[in-house]
């Protein structure tokens, strides 16, 4: 039993991956066992105590190496196949050690440089410190070799500031935050109590003012949620109050209204759901216009079937209440310039051959003045320059379907009083004020004498042929 004890002992000194207390602990088992068999049990549980040392060290290196942020990927994989090679926890730390040399001389000088900066201005920031140990880290920051020990020397630094903080002054400064809190009126009483809970929980005191300054915003959110929920709301109402908009209109706006996030969205949402509102009501309108309008041409006695079609055909087309009045107006126009006209067939009894029937030659003779009539009077309307192109051709156009020379006449003194109406309106636009009244004026009894001189050839030529 003594010689297999001191054999035992032999081998617990060998095995390399316990420590020094690990081993006599263990010398210590052996010098109390009472057979070999205890011995020998204690010598294997040895061995897998070192061999799991061994492989916990191994594991907790290539934890390390992963960390480490200047080693590309090879550099790494390289770290790790030494240390799967090791047999001893101190072969493992070596081969640790120069892959964090490997790390530390792979350091970009301006990175390192720009951590130890942004470190410097944290300590400074620390209440708890005085200058001599802000001095001190400083100096440790100066020396670190890679960001990774700038790091943690800033932890330190910090856990230190916390160790320093004056009770008094730290429980002075929850108070006065919990007060803070309660005052924030836009925070749940169950948001209160978590706060309150985590300024307890505080180690310093800038750890108490970046919690009431994350109330102070959550507070503020709290009050913007608040608004856009009554944003919402009040928009809701306005839509349902516009009355042009039909009800499946609203419900797809009263959608975009829930689905904003703002409350500029909502005031963007109602101002478009104004704006269609709008359009609504100006289509409903141009649509009244136009039925209203060719109401009005229906009722206009002088005017044939052909013609009213015509213009209600015109009128249906027309984009705006402007256009829809004024061809209103030209087909009154049309209408007056029938009535007054005397040699209107509508007014007038048609030859005959003394016998009751309409005479054959004469239909043909007036058939050639009528063309002849209907050429002359588009060459008129061709003249008139106050007239764009569209309204010549408007002319023109009925000048074509025209069934008589009186119809004809009356149709181009129509087109000359349009015009002379515009040359007076363009006299009027260039001269002062003055006189402007007694231009336009001119202009009109110049378009009525053309008329009556049209009117006055056309009596006589009547008359000639009726002699004949």
């Amino acid at each position: 039993l003594e010689d297999a004890k001191n054999d035992a002992k032999d081998q617990i000194d060998k095995l390399p991956n316990l420590d020094d207390q690990a081993k006599e602990e263990i010398k210590k088992d052996i010098d109390d066992a009472k057979t070999t068999d205890e011995v020998d049990e204690i010598v294997e549980d040895a061995k897998k105590e070192s061999d799991e040392n061994l492989q916990d060290a191994k594991d907790d290196a290539k934890d390390q190496i992963d960390k480490l942020p200047n080693l590309n990927d090879q550099e790494k994989q390289d770290a790790k196949d030494a240390i799967d090679d090791a047999k001893t926890t101190d072969e493992v730390d070596d081969a640790l050690n120069d892959a964090k040399d490997k790390n530390e001389a792979n350091q970009d000088p301006e990175v390192l440089e720009e951590a130890k900066k942004d470190a410097k201005d944290q300590i400074d920031k620390l209440p708890n410190l005085n200058d001599q140990e802000k001095e001190d880290i400083k100096k440790d920051i100066d020396d670190a070799k890679t960001t990774d020990e700038v790091d943690e020397i800033v932890e330190d630094a910090k856990d230190q500031n916390e160790a320093n903080q004056d009770p008094k002054e730290l429980e002075d400064a929850k108070k006065d935050a919990k007060d803070q809190i309660d005052k924030l009126p836009n925070l749940t009483d169950k948001e209160k109590e978590h706060i309150k809970k985590d300024i307890d929980d505080a180690k310093t005191t800038d750890e108490v003012d970046e919690i009431v300054e994350d109330a102070k915003d959550q507070n503020e959110a709290n009050q913007d949620s608040k608004e856009l929920e009554d944003a919402k709301k009040d928009a809701k109402d306005q839509i349902d109050k516009l009355p042009n908009l039909t009800d499946k209109e609203k419900e797809h706006i009263k959608k975009d209204i829930d689905d904003a996030e703002t409350t500029d969205e909502v005031d963007e949402i109602v101002e478009d759901a104004k704006d269609q509102n709008e359009a609504n009501q100006d289509s409903k309108n141009l649509e009244d216009a136009k039925n209203d309008a060719k109401n009005q041409i229906d009722k206009l006695p002088n005017l044939t079937d052909q013609e009213k079609d015509d213009l209600k055909k015109r009128v249906d087309e027309a984009t705006s209440t402007d256009d829809i009045n004024n061809i209103l107006d030209e087909a009154k126009r049309q209408n007056d310039a029938k009535t007054t006209d005397p040699s209107n067939p509508t007014n007038q009894d048609k030859g005959t051959d003394g016998k009751g029937n309409q005479g054959t030659d004469g239909q043909a003779q007036d058939g050639k003045n009528l063309e002849d009539v209907k050429s002359n009077g588009k060459n008129q309307i061709d003249g008139l320059q106050n007239l764009t192109e569209q309204e010549k051709n408007d002319f023109k156009a009925r000048i074509d379907a025209a069934t008589s020379e009186a119809e004809v006449n009356a149709i181009i003194n129509e087109a000359k009083a349009l015009s002379a109406q515009r040359a007076a309106d363009k006299k009027q636009a260039q001269l002062p004020n003055t006189g402007v009244e007694d231009a336009q004026n001119a202009g009109l009894l110049g378009g009525a004498m053309l008329g009556a001189l049209a009117l006055f050839g056309l009596g006589k030529r009547n008359k000639k042929r009726e002699e004949k």
